[in-house]
């Protein structure tokens, strides 16, 4: 970067911002809340980690951020879950609120497309909290490794609130 380049007016200030330097194998906070056990989860499919491993969050705010580095796989047409596919080969999805499948997309916006690579901490998609509320659907989310049989290691700090972007957890694809 030239010394002038410093003077330029930069765009999306907010969101470079919280984009990140993911380490390998490492997995950062997509929603910032209450990161609780999967078990918790009230919606059996994901409770039972039918779906995959992972765990439920209980979100403080409408933002869904990268995970890690990689691709967007995934855009639900209804706008409430999105994955990535990260350059390790993990298939992270987040599901915003449950039974919200029947809000038709209304109060979800999706800010990236799929088959765009992204950058850990870069937004994906925008939530109103008040609408999936008001339309009388939980908040308690699920953030799931859907290809979790993969990974013989997968870890998730639960019991405790992560900030948007912050480690949250690991896999490996060796045990041990």
């Amino acid at each position: 970067m030239g010394f002038l380049d410093r003077f330029k007016k930069k765009e999306n200030t907010e969101e470079a911002h919280l984009v990140i330097e993911a380490k390998p194998g490492e997995v950062y906070a997509p929603v910032s809340g209450e990161y609780i056990p999967l078990e918790q989860i009230p919606d059996d499919v994901f409770a039972q980690g039918i779906v995959g491993p992972g765990c439920g969050i209980q979100p403080s705010e409408g933002k869904v951020v990268a995970s890690a580095d990689g691709e967007v796989c995934m855009i639900a047409d209804t706008k409430h879950a999105i994955a990535i596919r990260t350059r390790e080969g993990a298939e992270l999805m987040i599901h915003i609120g449950l039974d919200t499948v029947s809000m038709g997309g209304k109060g979800f916006e999706v800010k990236v497309r799929e088959g765009q690579k992204v950058s850990c901490g870069t937004t994906l998609m925008l939530f109103d909290m008040d609408a999936i509320r008001e339309g009388g659907y939980p908040l308690t989310s699920a953030f799931i490794v859907t290809n979790g049989a993969e990974y013989p290691e997968i870890h998730f700090e639960t019991g405790k609130y992560h900030s948007a972007a912050e480690k949250v957890g690991f896999l490996s694809m060796t045990a041990g």
